[in-house]
């Protein structure tokens, strides 16, 4: 118990100091597992757009529901369910990647992390892609799949309507081309952090300004040769 307390008390005492906001802020390692989360998010949401489009098209016509149909349907189910759990996961980094890049860096002086936005480089905008494309992606794919247990009543008859479904699929075409852009610049940004990347200038001393006189000038006058006239005056 001794040695927990003081390892929490360490803990609690790193993160009052922000350096665990600096230690990932400013790690490659951190920045190789966010763009290779990115990797992992587009496959499985474009997978799941596959499988949207794989029903979309399906002729129920003749109300046929084959077990071609269900093979389907549970592609479509299993491809959600992944794209939906893998997002929570992402969205953990995510809110972990802002607090250290954004939130902390304008809060706290960290030693290794520049604040975005002062001023904002292109180093900085490089996460720009990742922060905004995997909230656009994920929405759709929470709403979709916290409503596919739902029952359809008319408090909810809007989430299930055709109109709000063509909404979700065009958010979710546009998050995946966002992610599409993040993929490059996440691992151009990795690259950057392992060669160095910028960091916090130290602030410099402003140069010492010599001291000067205020006030008028003071003339100092002074007489030579009035005791060698007196002399010369007393001998004659």
């Amino acid at each position: 118990p001794l040695i927990l307390a003081v390892e929490l008390r360490q803990l609690f005492a790193a993160m009052a100091d922000c350096n665990c906001c600096n230690s990932l802020g400013s790690s490659p390692a951190f920045q190789l597992l966010l763009s290779i989360a990115v990797v992992i998010l587009f496959l499985l949401i474009g997978i799941y757009g596959i499988s949207i489009i794989i029903l979309s098209n399906w002729d129920l016509s003749g109300f046929d529901f084959s077990d071609e149909w269900q093979s389907a349907a549970d592609f479509y189910v299993t491809s959600q369910d992944l794209a939906y759990w893998f997002g929570a996961i992402v969205g953990v980094l995510w809110l972990i990647a802002i607090c250290s890049r954004c939130c902390a860096p304008c809060c706290c002086q960290l030693s290794d992390v520049q604040c975005p936005c002062s001023p904002c480089k292109t180093f900085h905008m490089l996460d720009a892609p990742f922060f905004i494309g995997v909230l656009i992606a994920v929405w759709p794919v929470n709403m979709i799949r916290s409503q596919r247990d739902v029952p359809w009543t008319e408090d909810n008859n809007v989430f299930h309507t055709e109109g709000f479904i063509l909404f979700t699929d065009a958010v979710l075409v546009i998050g995946l081309l966002i992610l599409l852009v993040a993929i490059p610049s996440s691992f151009v940004k990795w690259r950057k952090m392992v060669s160095g990347g910028p960091r916090p200038q130290a602030a410099v001393p402003a140069p010492a300004v010599p001291a000067t006189a205020v006030g008028p000038p003071v003339v100092v006058a002074t007489v030579v040769g009035s005791g060698n006239d007196n002399a010369q005056s007393g001998a004659v």
